[in-house]
């Protein structure tokens, strides 16, 4: 396999044949003194190193949200299991109520977060997070005075 290119070995792999870069020139996309740097796009990105205090603290705050939200979709199904022990009725309508919202909203969501400011759109979701764990428990207690009102 030979080279088309007589002087590839002194042209880098991203540098055009008309422009080649010298070997002491800094990469295209080396962050520039200010914090600034150019993506292959031409484009400036800024750079911004995030302490690894701050990154442990979001690290550790994604597991236990996603850690609750885990933990209260399994214990929810068992919960329906002691209220209604002779049927799975009530935890299959669950989980096909739960899966059947996923469907239903979730191109609604996405577009909202894809064409939303960033701000306004994580303070949102920050905001109405606990409402479908809070809707569920209402849910679930109203089941449960149903089930122990007709005992």
């Amino acid at each position: 396999m030979g080279s088309s290119v007589s002087d590839s070995s002194e042209t880098p792999l991203l540098a055009s044949p008309s422009n080649p870069r010298k070997a002491t020139d800094p990469p295209a996309n080396a962050p520039a003194q200010d914090g600034s740097s150019q993506d292959p796009g031409g484009n400036e990105t800024i750079t911004n190193d995030v302490p690894p205090a701050i990154t442990r603290r979001l690290y550790i705050s994604h597991f236990l949200s996603t850690w609750n939200s885990r933990v209260f979709e399994f214990g929810a199904v068992l919960y329906l299991a002691s209220i209604f022990p002779r049927t799975l009725l009530p935890m299959s309508v669950y989980a096909l109520a739960r899966g059947a919202s996923a469907i239903v909203f979730s191109p609604a969501v996405g577009r909202y977060i894809d064409t939303g400011n960033r701000l306004q759109v994580v303070r949102l979701s920050i905001g109405k997070s606990s409402r479908p764990p809070a809707i569920d428990y209402q849910l679930i207690i109203d089941c449960s005075s149903v089930k122990s009102c007709s005992d």
